[in-house]
């Protein structure tokens, strides 16, 4: 039975059991909840450093139902910016150099979440599924990046109280 014409004027059939019974929409929700734009993605990664962008990309691969490949991809993500850290600590440290090792990260988070997501992320949209706003991507790198600074002020402590650094009262 024709029931009407898609966009491009080709006819779609559908089987009903109740013939007053009106078509079922053509564009179904997708399940699974909002992801995290690219753009997003970079965004957080220049306010929190290329570990915002692995946490987004983190938090997109569990929205989309792939936990084994989330899991695998945080390792991943957490040697990558181990790696970073390791050439950041070899840089002179100079405004510059600060700035252009932030855009650097912002590039790198923009590649792998081309690479990785980019096109599920199309899709996602394409079937009717919503997008994080910019905005809560830009406080999911605040926050990532006090967390960050927490964690290094903490290990500085450490590091003080055990090596001996710390004065003694």
């Amino acid at each position: 039975m024709i029931v009407g014409s898609d966009q491009e004027g080709c006819p779609v059939t559908q089987i009903m059991s109740d013939p007053y019974q009106s078509p079922a929409p053509q564009h179904h929700q997708v399940r699974g909840g909002s992801l995290y734009s690219v753009q997003g993605v970079v965004i957080a990664s220049v306010l929190g450093s290329l570990a915002a962008g692995v946490v987004m990309l983190y938090l997109n691969y569990r929205t989309l139902g792939k936990v084994v490949l989330a899991q695998r991809w945080a390792l991943w993500g957490a040697a990558i910016y181990i790696v970073l850290i390791g050439i950041a600590t070899l840089l002179p440290n100079t405004t510059v150099l600060a700035l252009a090792y932030n855009v650097f990260q912002a590039i790198i988070a923009y590649f792998l979440a081309t690479q990785l997501q980019g096109s599920a992320i199309a899709y996602h949209t394409s079937q009717g599924g919503s997008l994080h706003s910019n905005l809560r991507a830009a406080g999911v790198g605040f926050l990532t990046g006090l967390l960050l600074l927490f964690m290094l002020v903490f290990t500085a402590s450490l590091w003080a109280v055990y090596s001996g650094s710390a004065a003694t009262a």
